[in-house]
């Protein structure tokens, strides 16, 4: 392997190797972790049509690779998801709330025992979605303020804090009111000029992503249809709202879900984006033509946005 300059984060030390006999890459990076990419895609002396990642977008793609490394899930990087990674691999900002979930989180799998002392690291600025240092020690200074911690050392990084009891009660109320488990509800129009964006898209999408794809219609029950809804839903860690053919129920089914905090991916045919209502129109929905696109899309947002239980 050689050692290089890392083309997202542009850490020096970076490992590569060339990936079997394709012209291809592997980098090994200790800030991003894994990921793939083209040989004309490498910044190099002798190639000049290298992408050129915005400066502000920057962090949004080391965050994405190093949570799809973790999840041994590494990705291969396009020249589009380099150059645009919020147009091309909607890529957005991680809210606050979510950052200071998945710091205390993180701290508290790190504990072995009540007291102890656990390190938080430069790369674990990327884990929890912070944008650098200041936004990092913001978040550490809110737990501090909050005593779900207890900070041992903060001068420089590595920090060391200690998760105190209050903060493993939070822990412990954060792990029981998120979705368990790994079913996806999928929320579309069960017409059958969709069988194929379901058969070929969405459900391969899911898989692949490590869900359990449900679908009501496929669902033995006794009861009512509506209860029989409103029950899975609540069961699931996700719901894909597919709002091609704009039918009443998508909506509904999409709206319980964020009122229970149950992260929704929004799709929908190209030729049917435009009858969208403005109300749910503001949220990124992957717009797709075929199933194959379909599938791709919605495989590359799960894992580059999605936060499952046990990130």
């Amino acid at each position: 392997m050689t050692e290089v300059q890392c083309p997202v984060c542009t850490q020096q030390g970076v490992t590569w190797e060339r990936e079997g006999n394709r012209d291809e890459y592997r980098f090994e990076c200790q800030t991003c972790g894994h990921f793939l990419l083209d040989g004309d895609l490498v910044p190099r002396a002798n190639n000049t049509n290298a992408p050129r990642i915005p400066e502000d977008e920057r962090h949004l793609l080391v965050q994405y690779i190093r949570r799809s490394s973790t999840r041994l899930q590494p990705v291969t990087l396009t020249r589009d998801l380099l150059e645009h990674p919020r147009e091309a691999g909607g890529l957005r900002e991680v809210s606050v709330s979510t950052k200071l979930r998945r710091m205390l989180l993180l701290l508290a799998e790190r504990t072995r025992r009540p007291g102890n002392p656990v390190p938080l690291a430069r790369a674990d600025i990327y884990e929890i979605g912070a944008v650098d240092d200041t936004d990092l020690r913001q978040l550490f200074n809110h737990l501090r303020d909050r005593k779900l911690i207890l900070v041992q050392h903060d001068t420089t990084l590595p920090w060391t804090a200690t998760v105190s009891v209050t903060g493993m009660q939070e822990v412990e109320s954060l792990l029981s009111a998120r979705p368990r488990g790994n079913r996806a509800f999928v929320a579309m129009w069960f017409d059958s000029s969709l069988t194929e964006a379901w058969q070929s898209g969405i459900r391969p999408a899911l898989i692949e992503c490590g869900y359990e794809p449900v679908r009501v219609d496929g669902v033995q029950h006794n009861g009512k249809i509506c209860d029989k809804i409103i029950s899975e839903i609540r069961s699931a860690s996700l719901l894909v709202a597919d709002f091609t053919g704009d039918r009443g129920g998508v909506y509904f089914e999409a709206g319980f879900a964020l009122a229970l905090n149950i992260p929704v991916v929004w799709t929908c045919h190209a030729d049917d984006f435009a009858q969208v209502h403005f109300d749910t129109r503001q949220y990124n929905h992957i717009v797709w033509t075929s199933a194959d696109e379909l599938r791709m899309m919605l495989a590359d947002r799960i894992k580059a946005t999605v936060v499952r239980r046990d990130d």
